[in-house]
């Protein structure tokens, strides 16, 4: 019963989870154009910048901000780039009938599964191609802002000063080279991986919740219209799917009915966000690495109760919805229906609230210790 389960995505939405794949080719081409721009600055750098006057440490951070200043320019094309395929993605996405919350359901998922399996090790080429990228940076900022400013005052005799300058500048130059190519090939064989409930995982979730997000759907969506109902939908729970049809449902009635309902749409939505973090904090509390106790078992029946409730108010509210189809029908029991679903979402973020330490351990996946759950609210 703990074993780890496939979780099944639509395949739109597997090709949108793995758009990184047609992203980092772009990346590793940048780092190689960074090399070739940033060279002749470079060399620049070390004939007549700061390196032959100042302190040492000065020196070395004129170097590293003429190298940061490299990346971010050519960087600056490549997240265009990244933006244009973004988009492309997106605007694929809208035309199948998906929207951001599959879009936020689907990268739930994948840290689900994630967590669920032992995490990938990264290759041994990665690792030594990152290494050897590191050094490279290291020995060109070395080279360039402590050795070669105190060979003037080490060789006296002007050949022998000439030569060995020449040799250290080529050996500069490789290096830098060496520094941009190799972090460029690390996006092609990486010598990490980022953690599903890393801190770079929970900026991007929090990217894909936020309002930029759907402005870069409605960006993406510009000319096609209104969306459509997706044809694959087997990953959406139960929740989302009554979501998605009461919107539709309050959008086809008549405006006079609509200008008394307004509230529908963000009390569903607000339904829903409840039931799916119960969802996940039910998913969380039967992972395979959670000690199950009494109390994790009482919590679990408790969850339970409470999703089974918030999706039974989304279905009557779906099908009350349903019967207002004309002037005929009045409004009266749906407001009240509409008021207690509102009432029921409260109590659920409440619950959610009273649980919030209980989930920063759960995600934190510290210890299989047993679960000493927040009492509950009455």
């Amino acid at each position: 019963d703990t074993a780890a389960s496939t979780i099944v995505l639509a395949t739109p939405l597997s090709r949108w989870l793995n758009r990184w794949q047609v992203v980092r080719p772009f990346y590793a081409l940048g780092m190689s154009i960074t090399a070739m721009i940033g060279l002749q600055s470079g060399i620049e750098m070390i004939r007549y910048g700061p390196a032959v006057r100042g302190s040492a440490l000065a020196s070395a951070l004129a170097l590293v901000l003429t190298m940061v200043k490299a990346f971010a320019t050519v960087f600056a094309f490549v997240g265009v780039v990244q933006l244009g395929i973004e988009l492309a993605f997106l605007r694929r996405l809208f035309r199948g009938g998906y929207g951001v919350a599959d879009l936020q359901l689907a990268l739930t998922r994948q840290r689900a599964e994630r967590r669920s399996i032992v995490p990938p090790k990264p290759s041994l080429l990665g690792r030594v191609v990152n290494d050897l990228a590191w050094l490279g940076g290291a020995t060109y900022v070395t080279l360039v802002a402590v050795l070669l400013r105190e060979l003037r005052f080490l060789i006296t005799d002007g050949w022998t000063m000439v030569a060995v300058q020449q040799f250290f500048f080529d050996v500069a130059r490789w290096a830098y080279i060496l520094f941009w190519t190799g972090l460029g090939l690390n996006f092609l064989v990486p010598a990490f991986h980022f953690r599903p409930e890393g801190v770079f995982n929970r900026l991007v979730d929090r990217f894909w919740r936020s309002r930029i997000a759907s402005g870069l759907l409605q960006l993406a969506s510009f000319g096609l219209g209104k969306q459509s109902g997706a044809e694959q939908t087997l990953h959406r729970p139960t929740e989302l799917v009554l979501d998605l049809a009461i919107e539709d449902l309050w959008s086809a009635l008549p405006a006079t009915i609509r200008e008394g309902l307004t509230d529908v749409p963000r009390v569903a939505r607000d339904l829903r966000c409840r039931v799916g973090e119960l969802r996940t904090l039910l998913d969380q509390v039967n992972a395979p690495d959670v000690r199950q106790s009494a109390e994790a078992r009482a919590l679990r029946e408790r969850l339970e109760e409470r999703q089974t409730a918030g999706i039974v108010a989304l279905e009557r509210l779906r099908l009350r919805l349903g019967q207002l189809s004309g002037e005929a029908h009045p409004a009266g029991a749906f407001t009240e229906q509409l008021t207690g679903a509102a009432s029921l979402e409260a109590e659920l973020l409440e619950e959610l609230g009273a649980h919030a330490s209980l989930r920063k351990r759960l995600a934190r996946r510290g210890s299989p210790a047993g679960l000493t759950p927040t009492p509950t609210p009455a």
